[in-house]
């Protein structure tokens, strides 16, 4: 089977998206499928994710950065890049929350639909170029952003190729949708015109897909995130970042990613570790790894918990990946709102592939927290009363077996790259035919 692989988030750029879009193209490939990525090149993103398909299978365009006045008056993309832009433009003076307002009236009327729509004519252009040589059997596309749907909706019109679209998120029903109500009026109406032409849709959760298929009469398959146990074989001694920071006597928690303040949120943990008992708390140590950290470094602050806590910028990925397996918990942080039940993040699944408890902070009925309790991977709690039992509880682990166990060899049956890559490829065949 032909596929061509239409997705703006790729590596060597690093993001979530890029991770699982990366993964997903090599084990079509392995599969035996024939298959060509059309993706962006120069993207404002640090670009430390290992290409893991042949540099020949892959065609990056150009674009116009529609956010270049934005990134210029924020100190230039490199530093964007590096802390991420909302770290960049939340300080706490008046000069940031104007630019705050400005960019927030920018982004409503510029960003059409999304920050990536100056990709969007490079990659029709690079796209027929390509099936004027090479014709896939279908299109197949990864979003957010919206833009790379608008780019293989567009290649399927002009080459009479099918296209299928992939939800990583959903669109106006992402509970993280934060556009104002007249944006999402014409976005809705704009989701339903082009969802039309698809022959399919593929998306990460149960609850997305059922909210799927009451807007749009076409097959819609769960293909879930997933983790690749080839990337779980690198040793300390390999690490480029080794723990010298975690203290063998005591139990290392790590979070590595974006904080959404009030929503994804470490604040209960946070009390627990303050509300432990001093020989305790001297023997537990929090590292974060990411951007947008600055409502946490307030808490820990407030807290004086300076000691128990460490903050660090963004790692490359296998790096990262290397301190999850090395650490002794692993925290995952949701959103305690029935609007999380469709929320599924790439990083649980790394956390299974990992092999290290978790503790899950929010959301206690979200598909991460039901898999949690059915395969025995950690715990989840709100309470920083039940928190400060589990801590003293591992500690205590720690203390008397000088390690915590592993999670069960049997936790990730059924969840790596590999095995949703046979599930999209029988999908898309099941489609052509």
């Amino acid at each position: 089977m032909k596929i061509l692989f239409v997705t703006y988030r790729f590596p060597p750029y690093n993001s979530s998206g890029a991770v699982r879009c990366g993964k997903m193209a090599k084990y079509l490939l392995e599969l035996g499928n024939d298959v060509k990525i059309l993706t962006c090149n120069n993207q404002p993103l640090p670009d430390s994710l290992q290409l893991e398909v042949p540099e020949e299978n892959v065609i990056y365009s150009d674009w116009w950065n529609i956010n270049a006045p934005v990134e210029f008056i924020l100190g230039g993309r490199k530093k964007v890049a590096a802390k991420g832009l909302h770290a960049v433009a939340n300080k706490p003076t008046l000069k940031s929350r104007v630019i705050k307002t400005l960019g927030q009236l920018y982004k409503n009327i510029l960003h059409v639909p999304d920050a990536q729509i100056g990709w969007k004519n490079n990659a029709v252009k690079a796209g027929m170029q390509l099936v004027s040589n090479w014709r896939p059997d279908i299109i197949y596309a990864s979003a957010m952003p919206i833009t790379s749907f608008l780019v293989a909706k567009k290649i399927s019109e002009k080459s009479n190729i099918p296209w299928v679209g992939e939800l990583r998120d959903l669109w106006t029903d992402s509970p993280y949708y934060t556009n104002p109500g007249w944006k999402k009026w014409y976005e809705k109406i704009w989701e339903k015109s082009l969802f039309s032409k698809a022959i399919g849709l593929t998306t990460i959760t149960e609850h997305s897909v059922c909210q799927l298929q009451e807007k749009y009469n076409c097959p819609i398959e769960l293909i879930l995130n997933g983790y690749d146990p080839i990337d779980f074989q690198i040793s300390e001694s390999q690490s480029l970042y080794p723990p010298n920071s975690f203290i063998s006597e005591g139990i290392n928690i790590l979070y590595a990613g974006m904080i959404y303040p009030g929503k994804r949120d470490p604040e209960p943990l946070l009390k627990a570790v303050y509300n432990l008992p001093e020989h305790y708390k001297s023997k537990i140590k929090i590292h974060f790894y990411g951007t947008q950290l600055d409502s946490v470094i307030k808490q820990v602050d407030e807290l004086q918990l300076e000691d128990s806590v460490n903050f660090s910028t963004p790692i490359p990925y296998q790096e990262i990946l290397n301190l999850q397996k090395l650490s002794d918990i692993l925290l995952l942080l949701m959103w305690d709102n029935p609007k999380e039940i469709g929320t599924f993040t790439g990083k649980f699944f790394e956390y299974i592939g990992a092999r290290r408890p978790i503790i899950c902070i929010g959301g206690d009925n979200s598909p991460p927290a039901q898999l949690i309790n059915e395969r025995n991977l950690g715990y989840i709690s709100n309470n920083v009363e039940e928190l400060v039992k589990i801590l003293i509880r591992l500690i205590d682990e720690k203390s008397l077996k000088g390690y915590i166990e592993k999670t069960p060899s049997d936790s990730g049956v059924g969840l790596t790259r590999k095995e949703q890559a046979i599930k999209l490829s029988q999908f898309l065949e099941k489609l052509i035919k």
